[in-house]
């Protein structure tokens, strides 16, 4: 019996077609792909494919330095005047609200030496700086001491009530640290019963 020689001419025909290649495949780096197609690849197309998109990014995709970061969050907010009034409004509110909540009775509060602090995240230095009533300079800082009226006048009187009395602040100062990394507000402080000052008889 003859052999059968289209098969074989067929196996030979189609062994002569270049098979496409990985670096084919993952060469078309600009193409849109879909899914299907992305779920056939082999684990070092795919590893191929997601370094070529990588290393083919433009510059503003490309991944920021410490120092592109921190210009950016120094950079001006896309905030308005109004939103900014508003958040640093809000802001305000929290922070009393904050402080207040973190006051609770100990016996450090007889001498008023009992320590607060309370943290939140805040949308940008503007409105950290609005709501505090700091000013806007040039030099970054990541803390500054306010006087305990100073702070009062921006976030109200912060007190709160206990059975046989009422907490406040004591000391001179409150500190305030700022975070820019990452936008983050600390305030801390002393608290503790009203401090009655005694004078002497004459």
């Amino acid at each position: 019996m003859p052999p059968k020689r289209k098969s074989i001419d067929a196996e030979v025909s189609a062994s002569a077609v270049p098979a496409t290649s990985k670096k084919q495949k993952v060469g078309t780096t600009q193409g849109n792909h879909t899914l299907e197609e992305l779920l056939s690849w082999e684990h070092d197309e795919l590893a191929e494919y997601a370094f070529s998109l990588q290393t083919s990014a433009t510059p503003q995709q490309a991944a920021p330095t410490k120092k592109g970061a921190a210009a950016a969050v120094s950079a001006p907010s896309a905030l308005t005047a109004d939103e900014i009034n508003t958040k640093a409004a809000l802001l305000q509110q929290a922070i009393e609200r904050g402080v207040r909540k973190d006051m609770k009775w100990q016996n450090s509060c007889r001498n008023g030496t009992s320590r607060f602090a309370f943290s939140t995240g805040v949308a940008c230095d503007e409105v950290m700086l609005r709501a505090l009533r700091l000013p806007d300079g040039k030099k970054q800082w990541k803390q500054k001491k306010i006087t305990i009226a100073e702070f009062q006048a921006c976030v109200g009187y912060v007190k709160k009530s206990i059975r046989y009395g009422v907490l406040v602040l004591t000391g001179e100062n409150v500190i305030i640290k700022w975070s820019p990394e990452d936008n983050t507000l600390r305030v801390s402080g002393t608290y503790g019963m009203p401090q009655v000052q005694k004078f002497d008889d004459e």
